[in-house]
């Protein structure tokens, strides 16, 4: 079988605007220059002393004004009109900083922004992978929702020493956004043992970090339709217990550790390169998995000899 590798959250220079949102003073901050106008919402705050600031010079124009008093209901009828708003998010090339903003503008805009603009993100950046975990999923909705697999894509966990990671010392790595992510259905084969094969599991290249005594790789993946797996059904037939201390960092489910399940076979450590085979990861309920392994440190001079 050919490596199916599908190119993850590349974040061109308009993807990595940042939105720069003033404290209460007024400060005006630009996603890029345009001139058109959506009228304010004012029925959205959530407490007497909410202060939503503005957000001028955008690709559209947004003067968001947050009224004192609760309404009870929404009077504002473009910015919750899901065509404009697609028509903005596709304008911006799906800005994930920019779907982050429109998730908190309102309840409205958060549905549609979760229902509607996630799911395009994820289709816009890795159209092969997204329409393959959309293939059998009820209503076009997969595990975990749309938002919690564009955040698999953008952003690298990091990890903490904690009880499930007994099996070697690390010091603590800060997670971050990736510029770009590279997922393989072929290396996720490399993470399942050999009776649960017949599952479809995406895994990331490993984030590589300094650290001590070895360096340390993160990775990441999601599994097609993970309640049908062969993978779920075996953890569930021997009865494993969900980590105490842990919750998935993508969309807050419980999670399992295939260290404990004895679910991690050799070759995972092999297709990482791991150091002394020191793999664990995790998998939630809605089927993210992310996890850590141990990369042989190299000196200084052992990097100058591998550039010739």
């Amino acid at each position: 079988m050919l490596d199916d590798v599908i190119p993850g959250a590349s974040l061109s220079g308009a993807d990595c605007s940042k939105l720069e949102v003033a404290n209460g003073s007024g400060t005006e901050s630009s996603l890029s220059k345009g001139s058109n106008h959506i009228s304010s919402c004012q029925s959205c705050a959530r407490n007497e002393n909410s202060d939503f600031p503005a957000l001028c010079d955008g690709p559209f124009n947004y003067s968001v004004t947050v009224s004192n008093k609760r309404r009870p209901q929404c009077t504002c009828l473009n910015l919750c009109d899901e065509r404009i708003l697609v028509l903005v998010a596709h304008h911006t090339n799906w800005n994930p900083f920019l779907l982050c903003f429109l998730s908190c503008v309102c309840k409205k805009t958060r549905a549609i922004t979760n229902r509607i603009l996630w799911r395009q993100f994820c289709l816009s950046r890795a159209p092969k992978m997204a329409t393959e975990l959309l293939l059998g999923a009820k209503d076009g909705r997969i595990d975990g929702g749309w938002q919690a697999l564009g955040k698999l894509f953008l952003y690298c966990a990091g990890c903490c020493h904690s009880k499930s990671d007994s099996y070697y010392p690390v010091h603590p790595v800060a997670a971050h956004f990736v510029p770009k992510t590279r997922f393989s259905r072929t290396a996720g084969r490399s993470f399942l043992i050999p009776p649960c094969r017949v599952d479809v599991l995406y895994v990331s290249d490993p984030c590589e970090h300094a650290n001590e005594p070895e360096d340390v790789g993160l990775f990441r993946g999601v599994f097609k339709g993970f309640d049908n797996s062969e993978t779920k059904k075996l953890l569930t037939a021997r009865a494993v217990q969900y980590e105490e201390s842990e919750i998935c960092p993508f969309c807050k489910a419980r999670v399992w550790s295939m260290s404990r399940a004895r679910m991690i076979p050799r070759s995972a450590s092999m297709r990482l390169a791991a150091y002394n085979e020191n793999v664990e990861y995790l998998i939630c309920l809605n089927g993210h998995l992310y996890g850590r392994c141990a990369l042989l440190h190299l000196s200084d001079s052992d990097a100058c000899d591998e550039d010739y």
